[in-house]
C-alpha cells in the first residue's frame, strides 16, 4: 500500500504544472512574456515538441505575438488530439479577455497533461 501512495505522488509530483499567467501594466510586461514562454517551455518538455518563442516588441500588442501563442497552443492541441480555444486581443493594449483565455488553455493544457500519463 505505501509503495502505490509514493507511486501515485511520485507521478503527480514530475506532471507538469502551468500557473496562470497576469500582466499588470497596459503593454506587455516581461514577466507576462517570461510565464507564456515558461508554461509552453514545460509542456512542450512533457509532450516532445518544441514551441516557438513568443516576443512581444514595444509597448503595444502585437499580432505576431498572438498568433505565436495561438499557434503553440495549436500544435499542442494536434499532438494531444484535444482543442484549445483562440484567443483574440482587441486593442492595443493587452485586454483581460485575452488573459483569461490563455489562462483557461493552460489549465485545461495542465490537465489534458495529467490525463494522458
Amino acid at each position: 500500500m505505501k509503495y502505490l501512495i509514493l507511486i501515485f505522488l511520485a507521478t503527480a509530483a514530475s506532471a507538469a504544472y502551468l500557473p496562470p499567467c497576469y500582466n499588470y501594466e497596459d503593454k506587455v510586461s516581461f514577466s507576462y512574456q517570461a510565464c507564456i514562454n515558461n508554461n509552453f517551455r514545460e509542456a512542450g518538455r512533457e509532450l516532445g515538441i518544441f514551441p516557438s518563442y513568443c516576443a512581444n516588441f514595444g509597448d503595444t500588442v502585437n499580432y505576431s505575438y498572438l498568433s505565436c501563442i495561438n499557434n503553440n497552443f495549436q500544435d499542442a492541441s494536434r499532438k494531444l488530439g484535444a482543442y484549445y480555444s483562440s484567443c483574440y486581443n482587441y486593442g492595443d493594449d493587452l485586454d483581460q479577455g485575452f488573459i483569461s483565455c490563455v489562462n483557461s488553455n493552460f489549465r485545461n493544457l495542465e490537465w489534458d497533461l495529467r490525463r494522458r500519463r
